[in-house]
């Protein structure tokens, strides 16, 4: 175990080295958490759902003290999934406005962005252009912008596991117009990870395969008319697709404990495909 210093990497980081780790384990285990917390097949039902609702709240807390935006992403999706369609509606738009200004502005950095914007003497227009300026130009889009230069040069076969630290800090200075230079390990997209290093048609496979498991998964659910938040089943895609989200823009299954929980979680999602069909049972 061990905790690396809360102002050097802006975030808990418990037994991973990074926040982003830390959080898509916490947010990805919740809706599991809650499932258990909620299910009737306990003896003492009141002791156990204190301890998992304890559990619970423990999760919440510590993937926020992550300052991870995408764990207050996955939060927010794991909060509408419970909600009914009104209550989502209102709960989406106020939302929306809390998280336009913490996307913009960690909690553990209050003096940048939005307080750049705030402390601007110019109108409306110029403050909301000034939000837009810095979002375009945030190092995940610079890396993207460095991953897609490279794998339009080798779309096909791509150019190897574990090249793109090194294109990207030694190469860009070849691109016609130059990407500013922000140190990363990786693509940070799971889409443009898997083009850079094996070509654009084993992505396009693999990240089709995935959507293919959750859209039958979800399918599935619709057809037998199963309430959202009271199985199993349900759970398990909600983690499944919040996995996929975390990959858009961060790549935690570089770390084996999460590439394991991964595994077993779309291994579950064929699984919950192949439940009922010979014996005619609904998921459970």
């Amino acid at each position: 175990w061990f905790l690396k210093p809360y102002e050097e990497v802006g975030g808990l980081t418990g037994i991973f080295n990074n926040p982003n780790y830390l959080s898509f384990w916490l947010i990805v285990t919740l809706p599991l958490v809650l499932y258990i917390t909620t299910s009737k097949t306990y003896e003492n039902k009141n002791l156990s759902r204190f301890i998992l609702g304890s559990i619970s709240t423990l999760i919440i807390i510590f993937a926020l003290l992550t300052n991870s935006r995408n764990a207050i992403l996955g939060l927010f999706i794991i909060l509408i999934s419970k909600l009914s369609l009104r209550k989502s509606i209102f709960t989406i738009i106020f939302a929306s406005t809390v998280l336009l200004f913490y996307f913009i502005s960690p909690l553990t950095n209050t003096n940048s962005f939005t307080l750049q914007i705030f402390s601007q003497d110019n109108n409306l227009i110029s403050k909301i252009s000034y939000f837009f300026d810095v979002l375009i130009h945030s190092p995940r889009f610079e890396i993207w912008k460095s991953a897609v230069h490279f794998i339009s040069q080798k779309p096909i076969l791509g150019w190897g596991g574990s090249t793109f630290p090194y294109l990207n800090s030694f190469h860009n200075s070849k691109i016609l117009t130059p990407i500013v230079f922000t140190d990363a390990q990786h693509t940070h997209n799971i889409f443009l990870e898997l083009a850079h290093n094996f070509g654009i048609p084993l992505a396009i496979l693999i990240t089709s395969a995935i959507l293919y498991l959750l859209i039958r998964n979800l399918i599935k659910i619709k057809k037998e008319n199963i309430k959202f938040d009271n199985l199993q089943s349900n759970a398990w895609l909600l983690s499944s697709f919040l996995v996929l989200l975390f990959h858009m823009t961060d790549i935690p299954y570089y770390d084996g404990r999460v590439s394991l929980l991964i595994s077993i979680l779309f291994a579950g999602l064929r699984c919950i495909l192949n439940t009922g069909k010979e014996s005619g049972l609904k998921v459970s």
